[in-house]
């Protein structure tokens, strides 16, 4: 089974496991057939209620729990069931909680009961999500300049813009579609955020984890309620899903664009679908449009003042995660901006767990770099590479690293040997040995684990 990772694949799972949403009341141990028979629900049977063109008639899931010693594979051209001992698959595959391979030459993912907060609902809905990502999206058009992040330091104000935007269209959506006045003023507030903003309009995730949320939520509803469900039925089963886990990313508990277009592009989505009968719009945002500038490109922009109480709110986030990202990532920002510094690449293939960065961190110092603050303990291995990584470790996504695809970090070790192609680390947060390849280029000396 060869694994498979991509740039953009790469970073859905960083921002996946990461969302600062509540977890789903756990269900007790993983019903597998909950599981897989809303795939062949929603994925096989009717998925054109779903998503337009999209089906998983020719893919393969496996399934990893902690109670069965098998591995089960779901087969989704037949909806059949094998079992496939877990001594077969990789490591990795067992401790991340979903990735992808080649499995026959067919696309397979592997879902992985990882923790005591997996139930069957999420890992179900974690599927549709990330098998979207790799299948549904994998001929989208994107910018080759989005990087994924907020601006560091951060500013309170596009903050505001965006959680008007989104309180607008939850008052045009509970007014069943009505309340023009509400789309006006999301209209006005978009606007101002976009030419007060370019970066950010560019930046956005609104299209591709907007639509992934919409369609993970859409699924859930019609894996409930049946292929026949009608579209009144279907949009109150699905509104009471997302309002249940969507809208905490512009409430000020904090600050990040990525997480944003999970709440703006879904609720975007879905008025989309249920109130403007747009039958065309899933094509538009393949071709490059997010939904909310497909919803809002023909509606008059109508003036709007924001609440009294949110500015000083918002601000006051502002400072103190300014503060804390800055206790975190200034010094690597510095280093990694100087003259020649040293870093250590590490392609994704190494991974042994998942990715869970503190914050996603973008700044004009190093720019088209994504910038990411660990939340937890990273590990890689290979034959030739063991290395370790402690809570807080910084790391960097660039899409220009000479190494190839994947995460790389500073090395920060005074007078490292790194003529022999393979050293030992035990400073600055990582520990280990690591066998590599030597490059230099203009951003300073880079050792390419392999």
């Amino acid at each position: 089974m060869r694994k498979l990772t991509t740039y953009r694949g790469l970073v859905s799972k960083i921002l996946t496991v990461s969302i600062l949403f509540p977890p789903l009341s756990a269900l007790g141990s993983i019903d597998d057939n909950l599981i897989f028979e809303g795939f062949r629900t929603t994925m096989t049977e009717c998925p054109q209620r779903i998503w337009p063109n999209y089906n998983w008639k020719g893919v393969e899931v496996v399934l990893v729990t902690k109670d069965s010693k098998d591995a089960l594979v779901w087969n989704g051209s037949n909806s059949s069931i094998s079992k496939l001992s877990k001594e077969t698959l990789p490591e990795s595959f067992l401790t991340t909680s979903f990735s992808f391979a080649d499995r026959n030459g067919k696309p397979t993912m592997i879902l992985t009961e990882t923790d005591e907060k997996s139930d069957s609902i999420s890992m179900f809905k974690l599927g549709i999500h990330e098998f979207f990502h790799r299948m549904g999206q994998s001929t989208w058009s994107t910018e080759p300049t989005q990087v994924r992040g907020t601006l560091y330091p951060q500013l309170y104000q596009p903050r505001i813009y965006r959680r008007m935007i989104f309180d607008r269209l939850v008052e045009f959506l509970n007014s069943n579609g009505k309340n023009q006045t509400a789309l006006g003023q999301a209209s006005f507030w978009f606007k101002t955020w976009k030419n007060e903003n370019s970066d950010e309009a560019l930046n956005t995730t609104d299209a591709y984890e907007g639509t992934a949320a919409y369609v993970e939520e859409i699924a859930d509803s019609v894996r409930k309620l049946g292929c026949s469900v009608q579209e009144s039925e279907l949009l109150n089963e699905t509104l009471a899903g997302f309002f249940k886990n969507r809208g905490y990313s512009v409430q000020a508990i904090h600050f990040d664009l990525s997480i944003e277009g999970y709440d703006v592009g879904g609720l975007s989505s879905l008025i989309l679908r249920f109130f403007y009968k747009n039958s065309g719009w899933e094509n538009i945002v393949a071709s490059g449009k997010t939904p909310l500038e497909i919803l809002l490109e023909n509606v008059q922009p109508l003036s709007d003042d924001i609440p009294i109480e949110l500015p000083e709110k918002f601000k006051k986030l502002a400072s103190t995660m300014n503060a804390e990202i800055g206790q975190m990532v200034d010094k690597d920002i510095e280093s990694a901006s100087s003259k020649n510094p040293l870093f250590i690449s590490l392609p994704p293939t190494m991974l042994q767990v998942n990715i869970g960065p503190k914050y996603f961190v973008l700044s004009k110092k190093l720019p088209g770099v994504m910038i990411l603050p660990m939340a937890n303990e990273l590990s890689f291995k290979s034959q030739g590479t063991a290395l370790s990584s402690s809570i807080g470790k910084v790391y960097f996504l660039d899409r220009n690293n000479p190494c190839g695809e994947g995460l790389s970090t500073l090395a920060a070790v005074p007078n490292l040997d790194v003529t022999k192609g393979a050293t030992s680390l035990d400073s600055n947060g990582m520990k280990g040995s690591i066998h590599f390849k030597k490059i230099r280029n203009r951003s300073g000396t880079w050792l390419c684990a392999e």
